[in-house]
């Protein structure tokens, strides 16, 4: 599955893309500096023989840039027998090559180089705990994965291909992109709290009416709860003299849920624009931001995150992540951005 996110940044004149591909039990995702992170899960199982283990590859753009490694697991084996481990060790295994694992340190080179060859040439990479439970890493997709990386930096047919390695130099590779600048207003990067606005009866009717409009059964619609539930949420607040925020009740699902926000005019006719629906209102030094964290699946092993802030004049997005694959690892395994910005108060 490959996915192409295009943004246009505030204060850029440049259209900066990343890009999302998985196949299989590996993935790449390339955020919009050109940084590209991939990662490969041991098969997924719903039997009690799953133990999710996790490799994580990140490059930066650019000639001659290093790749970097870590690997991560679930806290313990589920039904270990404790008679049959003699020690409570990881070890990686590449061909007759072993390597401890302790994801608190930092992946030596050597072994990093190790994993890439391995995954190159087809060889097999498996781990043990202790001497009784061993596990095959799978490398279906990985082909897939590291040739997305190698094409989406423009490193085919050069030395310094991942995958695809030739006698190319460098010189017309990916280079990095700077990290995009928001500016937010001085006021909203001190402020504790926003001022709620109260409209007349007359005045909320009329708002209520514009807003119903973006629920299911209307023409714009994007949130789905029944609307005459939903308007018993609302809440306006002052952003500046011309502008408020409305939020309300949107969507519910199983395990994710999220609010509405409109951006409207101070005085009728509002002139109702949909932001975004999110789980989250934050007032910080990084200014005023509706952001949102959505579980994949119940459990909670695989998450998507999404930012939008202030600038004074609209909300702009700041970040996207999501957390990989869904594969048991209690919060997500990884962090994968596609969108980072940088937040700066205006002077």
């Amino acid at each position: 599955m490959k996915k192409i996110f295009i943004g246009l940044i505030i204060g850029c004149s440049m259209i900066i893309a990343s890009e999302s591909f998985s196949h299989e039990d590996w993935e790449v995702v390339c955020d919009n500096t050109h940084t590209c992170r991939m990662a490969g899960y041991t098969e997924y199982t719903l039997d009690q023989s799953y133990f999710p283990i996790s490799l994580y590859f990140e490059r930066k753009a650019g000639a001659k840039t290093v790749i970097e490694s870590k690997i991560d697991f679930a806290d313990y084996p589920e039904n270990v027998d404790e008679n049959r481990v003699k020690t409570h060790t990881f070890k990686m295994f590449i061909g007759k090559n072993s390597f401890i694992i302790d994801r608190s340190k930092k992946i030596p080179q050597r072994t990093t180089d190790a994993m890439i060859g391995a995954l190159v040439k087809d060889k097999k990479i498996y781990f043990t705990y202790g001497d009784a439970y061993k596990w095959e890493f799978s490398q279906k997709g990985s082909f897939a994965a590291m040739l997305k990386m190698d094409e989406y930096q423009k490193r085919i047919g050069t030395v310094g291909a991942m995958f695809k390695k030739g006698h190319k130099n460098e010189d017309k590779v990916l280079q990095p992109a700077p990290v995009p600048v928001i500016y937010i207003p001085r006021s909203y990067s001190t402020a504790e709290s926003l001022p709620k606005v109260t409209l007349s009866g007359r005045d909320k009717k009329l708002l209520e009416y514009l807003i119903s409009n973006y629920y299911s059964e209307g023409e714009n619609g994007v949130c789905w709860m029944d609307f005459e539930e939903a308007k018993t949420s609302m809440e306006i607040y002052r952003l500046d003299d011309k502008t408020a925020l409305v939020s309300q009740q949107c969507w519910m699902a199983a395990y994710n849920f999220a609010n509405g926000y409109w951006l409207i005019n101070r005085k009728p006719p509002f002139d109702p624009r949909f932001v975004t629906s999110a789980s989250d209102l934050e007032i910080s030094v990084d200014g005023i931001t509706i952001s949102h964290a959505h579980k994949g699946r119940g459990i909670g092993d695989c998450w998507s995150m999404e930012a939008f802030v202030w600038n004074g004049e609209k909300f702009v997005e700041s970040s996207s992540s999501s957390t990989g694959q869904c594969r048991g690892f209690a919060g997500g395994a990884w962090d994968f951005p596609t969108l980072i910005t940088q937040i700066k108060v205006k002077e």
